[in-house]
């Protein structure tokens, strides 16, 4: 989707996963969200979608295609694999729920890009010490520590809070993004205009209040 769609319409409807999240977390574990924490989760979401929204023009025309909607499946299909995730940590650790999930994604992304020139490509890679070691940090370290962390906390807390944080990645790709414009020039090519780097500031902020109304909701 990402591909073919521009992604300031992609990003917002994949934010609003945390909601899904939320409406189901009530009937199937009970979780009463207050209001105050309701509240945190509409600014959360939002606070996503709007770091999500890049340069465009506002007389652009905004069309509802009949795609969207599976951008929408999508989101909620995230949304509940996070119930489903909830659901097991009854029966399994966080580490075997995460070694299951990683032993899926390996099979179907074999039998999706297991072909002969990609297995060629990426030994070619791995040739190079320096990419290998960044492919294995990047994509292989760091991907673990993070479902690791994140089946930890809903296996603990509240689902529907838990996914709502995870939801808010944007805000710190934008964070980071800014301090690499500012001191790593060299590797990081974000360049924000003025209106644009208003709105994600705001947007930042509605997110770190949100966070501290779920910590004291």
């Amino acid at each position: 989707m990402l591909k073919r769609e521009d992604p300031t319409r992609v990003m917002p409807i994949m934010q609003t996963s945390p909601l899904f999240v939320a409406l189901l977390a009530w009937p199937f574990f009970g979780e009463m969200l207050s209001f105050i924490q309701w509240a945190a989760v509409i600014i959360a979401i939002s606070g996503g979608i709007l770091v999500s929204i890049g340069r465009r023009r506002f007389e652009d025309k905004t069309t509802i295609r009949p795609i969207f909607f599976l951008l929408f499946i999508s989101a909620a299909l995230i949304g509940i694999s996070q119930l489903v995730i909830k659901s097991i940590t009854v029966d399994l650790s966080s580490l075997h729920i995460v070694a299951l999930r990683g032993i899926g994604l390996c099979t179907m992304m074999f039998f999706v890009f297991g072909r002969k020139d990609s297995a060629h490509d990426l030994f070619n890679f791995l040739k190079f010490p320096k990419r290998a070691v960044l492919l294995i940090s990047v994509e292989g370290i760091t991907p673990f520590i993070c479902h690791l962390l994140t089946t930890f906390a809903i296996s603990i807390g509240p689902v529907s809070l838990v996914a709502t944080m995870f939801g808010v990645r944007p805000i710190f790709v934008f964070l980071l993004s800014l301090l690499g414009a500012r001191f790593m020039a060299k590797f990081v090519y974000e360049k924000f205009s003025k209106n644009e780097l208003k709105v994600k500031l705001l947007s930042s902020v509605a997110v770190f209040l949100a966070i501290a109304l779920m910590s004291f909701g």
